[in-house]
């Protein structure tokens, strides 16, 4: 990503409630809180997502402004399905 001030991509869940960069360093921490560990463990996800889905928006946005052919687009919106199920938890 380009022209971003947040920690390059990708981040990933080092443990159920801790996101982390590709060097192993530490993005952030969900919190204990009145939330259930069900909870902050979807919220780590949805976080460690977050430039993926970021990107993917991107990417829709633009193919949307260049009125992409559909072929094209479909590889896109898979992408779009593909990302937004890892945030939900359904890989």
């Amino acid at each position: 990503m380009t022209n971003t001030k947040h920690t390059p991509a990708p981040w990933h869940i080092v443990s159920k409630v801790d996101v982390a960069d590709s060097d192993g360093y530490h993005v952030c921490s969900v919190p204990t809180s009145n939330k259930t560990q069900e909870e902050r463990i979807a919220n780590a996800r949805l976080i460690a997502a977050a430039p993926k889905l970021l990107k993917t928006l991107k990417a829709v946005m633009a193919c949307m402004q260049k009125r992409t052919p559909w072929d094209d687009a479909k590889i896109i919106l898979t992408e779009a399905h593909k990302v937004i199920r890892e945030a939900e938890g359904n890989l």
